[in-house]
C-alpha cells in the first residue's frame, strides 16, 4: 500500500492510491472508503502509461482521505478482470459505498473525459489540467 502526503495550511492528509496485491482487500477498502476509483490497466498499455500519472496527481490534490484510487493490473487478476468484463484498458469504474453500487464503466484514457466522469460521480477532482 502507497500512501501519498499532502501539506495544506499546516495539516496533512493521506491520499491513498494502492496497487491491488490481494482481490479479497477489496472487501476492506469498501468499509474504509465512500468512493473507489477503480483503474484497471496494464503495464503494457501505453494510453495507461499516459493517464495515469496524470489521474495520480489529481488524487493527490484532494484534501480527503475518503476516496481511494485502486489500480488492478488485468494481467495479474484475471478472475477480477472477467467479473468486470474487462476487454479494454485502461478501463475505470468508481464504486460508491453508500449505495453499495458500481458506476457504468468509463473506458477512455482521456484525463478531461475522466475527470468530469470522478467529478459527475462524487469524486471531487480538480480540472485544471496542471
Amino acid at each position: 500500500m502507497r500512501y501519498h502526503m499532502i501539506l495544506l495550511l499546516n495539516v496533512y492528509y493521506i491520499m491513498p492510491i494502492i496497487s491491488l496485491e490481494n482481490p479479497d482487500d477489496i472487501r476492506e477498502y469498501k468499509k474504509q472508503f465512500s468512493k473507489i476509483l477503480i483503474q484497471f490497466s496494464a503495464e503494457w498499455c501505453g494510453p495507461c502509461k499516459r493517464v495515469t500519472p496524470l489521474i495520480n496527481k489529481k488524487f493527490n490534490l484532494l484534501n480527503t482521505n475518503e476516496h481511494l484510487l485502486l489500480y488492478v493490473d488485468i494481467d495479474k487478476h484475471q478472475g477480477l478482470r472477467n467479473f468486470f468484463k474487462i476487454e479494454t484498458v485502461p478501463t475505470f469504474y468508481i464504486y460508491d459505498k453508500d449505495s453499495d453500487s458500481v458506476e457504468p464503466a468509463l473506458r477512455s484514457s482521456d484525463i478531461v473525459s475522466l475527470t468530469k466522469y470522478c467529478i459527475n460521480n462524487g469524486i471531487p477532482l480538480t480540472e485544471s489540467l496542471y
